[in-house]
C-alpha cells in the first residue's frame, strides 16, 4: 500500500469517526434538552436535595443529643 492510498484511508476513516461521533453528541444533547428529561433531572435534584436536608437535619439533632 502506498503513501497516497494509507493517507486518503487514515482521512475517510477520521471523518467516518469524527461524523459518528458528533451524531451521537448531538443525540445525548437532545435528550438532555427535551422537557421530559429536565423535569426527570429536577426530580433527582429535589430528591438529592430533600436527601440532603434530611442528612443535615439528623447530623444536627445527633449533635445537640451528644451536647
Amino acid at each position: 500500500m502506498n503513501k497516497t492510498s494509507f493517507l486518503l484511508l487514515l482521512v475517510i476513516g477520521l471523518l467516518v469517526l469524527t461524523d459518528s461521533a458528533v451524531g451521537a453528541a448531538f443525540r445525548i444533547l437532545r435528550v438532555f434538552t427535551s422537557p421530559w428529561s429536565q423535569m426527570q433531572m429536577q426530580r433527582v435534584d429535589d430528591s438529592v436535595d430533600d436527601s440532603l436536608m434530611q442528612l443535615i437535619m439528623e447530623n444536627h439533632d445527633h449533635a445537640l443529643a451528644e451536647q
